[in-house]
């Protein structure tokens, strides 16, 4: 990354891995059919083999590796001006952790970082406030929705359900991926090639107005048209301890991203062209763009590489298998979560409500860990009527209003 006249060239570079999966072949094959990689506590399985995933596709520190690299241009404003794209060699001079650049960004840079901190660091940060000021422009959605991390021993046993600290340096990476893959689509796109974009259509009106009621039931305003900038506005204006609520019942009110050839935009982000191209070690969807992008521009090896066909097909089969894994990943979580949440049955919790249904609420306990559900039948200090219209309980004699996001202290028994 540099700092050029009116802004800044940043260049991502992605594993190869059309130089060592060629079409066809039985690792291709194979790879399709896993579709991506799938991700438990304390084990993985690739959807390529460990050789290419943890060695050959690897970008090791002071190790010449094939690249598929993105060069980009955006100006002060973060707007991306032009692009570039080329197979080359690079020879990477460090490896750094998201916590050593953390360190470095608070001001406290480590040994490893003070040889790359004013030639790359420095000015990749300044980058990233730029591109960070064209997301708030746009209005991409920022539902900061913490992740549970599940720590295990050598042994298997659960030592500690966490959450994943979110570091502005995790946020600069994704700002850089984003960027890339923006640039991957718009050279297919320009260029009437075959790509697997990654659609995030608009929400249904249906969805939008149970939002809209939602939104007032944490006394916000919603306002004209349906749009994530109209939405990331709202949620700017909602208090902090309802904001983990919030989020969840726009998540809900979303629409599921997919892999299609024809674009319709990407709502989320805000972006009206967006595919999946930094990630081909463990995605195929990516596997793919790289491949157009090679075919069509006519990079070094292309005769190799044949122009993406039955596009429809390959877009339904990757999202069956994102879909196969998502659930494979929430199913290991919740069962590691309830094995471990076992010792504690008998003991309380403080809990915030994070549905309301016609038959029980939903409960997030520490901080969102682990969720539970509790019928209305075990809420003994009153008879509670649920509304659906605006989403709430009403205590019959207390008259006691209870909404989602609410703090209660409940007991796990079972």
């Amino acid at each position: 990354n540099e700092k050029v006249k009116g802004g800044f060239h940043i260049i991502v570079a992605i594993a190869d891995v059309a130089h060592y999966v060629k079409e066809g072949t039985p690792l291709d094959k194979e790879a399709f059919v896993r579709g991506n990689s799938v991700y438990f506590p304390g084990f993985v399985i690739p959807m390529l083999p460990e050789e290419l995933s943890n060695d050959l596709c690897s970008l090791r520190p002071h190790e010449d590796r094939p690249t598929m690299v993105a060069h980009m241009w955006i100006d002060a404003d973060g707007k991306l001006k032009k692009y570039k794209f080329t197979r080359a060699v690079i020879h990477s001079h460090a490896r750094l952790t998201y916590n050593q650049v953390q360190e470095a960004l608070n001001g406290d840079i480590p040994d490893v970082v003070k040889p790359v901190m004013e030639t790359t660091i420095a000015p990749l940060f300044m980058a990233y406030k730029a591109l960070l000021k064209n997301r708030s422009k746009r209005g991409a959605l920022d539902l900061d929705v913490p992740e549970t991390v599940i720590m295990m021993d050598d042994t298997g046993e659960i030592t500690k359900i966490d959450k994943r600290s979110r570091f502005e340096s995790h946020q600069l990476i994704e700002e850089m991926m984003v960027l890339a893959n923006v640039a991957a689509a718009s050279e297919l796109q320009t260029k009437g090639a075959p790509c697997l974009y990654r659609i995030h259509p608009e929400p249904s009106e249906l969805k939008m107005e149970a939002l809209k009621l939602s939104f007032k039931d944490f006394g916000l305003k919603f306002g004209g048209d349906v749009s994530p900038l109209a939405i990331q506005n709202t949620l700017k204006n909602a208090r902090d301890e309802n904001k983990d609520a919030l989020y969840m019942t726009v998540l809900r009110s979303l629409e599921q991203a997919r892999y299609d050839p024809e674009n319709v935009g990407h709502f989320g982000l805000a972006l009206e062209r967006y595919a999946h191209f930094t990630s081909p070690i463990r995605r195929y969807s990516d596997l793919v763009v790289h491949r157009s992008l090679i075919n069509s521009l006519k990079l070094s090896g292309y005769k190799q590489i044949d122009k993406p066909k039955n596009l429809i097909k390959v877009a339904d089969h990757l999202c069956i298998t994102e879909r196969r894994a998502q659930k494979a990943e929430w199913e290991v979580k919740d069962r590691l979560t309830v094995r471990y949440y076992s010792e504690f049955v008998g003991k309380q919790f403080k809990a915030r409500i994070t549905t309301l249904t016609k038959f029980g609420m939903f409960l997030a306990i520490d901080d969102g860990a682990a969720e539970g559900m509790m019928p209305y039948r075990f809420m003994n200090d009153d008879h509670y009527i649920y509304n659906e219209q605006k989403n709430s309980l009403t205590g019959k004699r207390t008259k006691r209003v209870i909404k989602v996001g609410h703090n209660m202290v409940i007991k796990l028994i079972e």
